[in-house]
């Protein structure tokens, strides 16, 4: 049988409220303004949520075509399996994968997969501020975990991790011309 609930809206407000605040000096969408401006017509696959809402209005804003960009919806933790379908595909193409950091924690065998077959057309860039902020802040675990140590062990070639923009400019600028997988 299918079923299904209406509530009322406002009926839970007794639910606990969750405070979200991180330490980051950098903010999810100018990273993804970054990685718009250096990533030039190369595909774009980004993750559920607020970074794919963000890329979507970034090209609005910019007057730029949506026909490079997959935004996945619904699919949380997905967007780098889609990136590595994309790379396989298109072997002449820098495939670019905006991931969260809930989204990798949740399908973190993910990185098993592409580590193992080393897509060399393709980056991951991993934006960890410790919560899924789409669904209200909800922490997670991802500020205790080293996963560019974890991308290391999984067999990507190149990993690091950015705290500037202009660190991040830096390997944004050396993974367009990198042909190795490549997570940051």
């Amino acid at each position: 049988k299918q079923v299904a609930f209406v509530i009322r809206k406002g009926a839970l407000t007794d639910a606990p409220m969750v405070e979200y605040k991180n330490d980051n000096t950098m903010v999810r969408e100018e990273i993804i303004r970054h990685i718009v401006r250096i990533s030039g017509e190369d595909p774009i696959v980004s993750t559920t949520g607020k970074a794919s809402r963000e890329l979507f209005e970034i090209r609005e804003a910019n007057g730029q075509s949506h026909k490079y960009d997959f935004l996945t919806v619904g699919s949380m933790g997905h967007s780098s399996s889609i990136a590595f379908g994309v790379a396989i595909n298109k072997p002449d193409s820098k495939v670019w994968c905006i991931d969260g950091d809930g989204a990798v924690l949740m399908h973190m065998g993910s990185m098993a997969v592409l580590g193992a077959n080393k897509p060399a057309n393709m980056v991951h860039i991993v934006i960890n501020n410790s919560a899924h902020e789409t669904v209200g802040g909800m922490p997670t675990v991802a500020g205790q975990i080293d996963v560019v140590g974890v991308a290391k062990a999984c067999g990507y070639p190149n990993a690091v991790c950015v705290d500037s923009f202009e660190t991040l400019d830096r390997e944004l600028e050396a993974v367009k011309a990198r042909n190795e997988l490549s997570l940051i």
